[in-house]
Order: structure tokens, then C-alpha cells, then sequence
């Protein structure tokens, strides 16, 4: 997928369950167990991230507690994952994929 595509995602209710930093090569990898086909399980899918020069990732849960995507969007380089707890996540990178494991 390309960036332009980051925002038609399939991440709505995914859930996130570790974010792995691999700070010599640059990479962001989001574990997630997503919702891809209408009315079937969720299933593992990395999202990852390439060329990261920042990241913001905040915990304060100011919507109370929760592990799941609210929505994505991308501009110019900057991506934002927010959760449905209200944290929003920013990276700036030059590339993303989003892969089924």
C-alpha cells in the first residue's frame, strides 16, 4: 500500500498489542489483531513503519482505558494512529506497510 492509502486502512476497532522500536534501522512494527473481512475474527497484521525520525506515543487514557484503534490518518509524512482511549499516536517516517502474519 502506499501512503495515500494509510487512512482506508482496515484499523477500526483493531486491537494493539505491542509496538516493537528497532531504533538502528529505523522501523516502527504496531502488532495489531484487526478486523479485515466484514463479520469474521480478527487476525494478527503488522503494521511497520520505515525511515522513522520521530515518535510520540502517549499513555494518559483521557477516555479511560482501552487497546483498540479509533481511527488513522496520514499527512505529508506525519501518521497518527488514534486510540479509542483517546491517546493519539504520531510518527513521522517515509514509508509504511501493512502486512497479514
Amino acid at each position: 500500500m502506499t501512503p495515500q492509502d494509510f487512512s482506508s486502512l482496515p484499523h477500526h476497532d483493531a486491537v494493539l498489542r505491542s509496538v516493537e522500536v528497532l531504533w538502528k534501522q529505523k522501523l516502527c512494527r504496531f502488532n495489531l489483531r484487526a478486523f479485515v473481512t466484514c463479520e469474521a475474527p480478527a487476525t494478527a497484521h503488522r503494521l511497520e513503519f520505515s525511515g522513522v525520525t520521530s515518535l510520540v506515543m502517549p499513555h494518559e487514557e483521557a477516555w479511560g482505558p482501552s487497546s483498540s484503534v479509533n481511527s488513522v490518518s496520514q499527512t505529508s509524512g506525519k501518521f497518527q494512529v488514534e486510540m479509542q482511549s483517546g491517546d493519539v499516536i504520531e510518527l513521522v517516517a517515509s514509508h509504511f506497510t501493512f502486512i497479514a502474519l
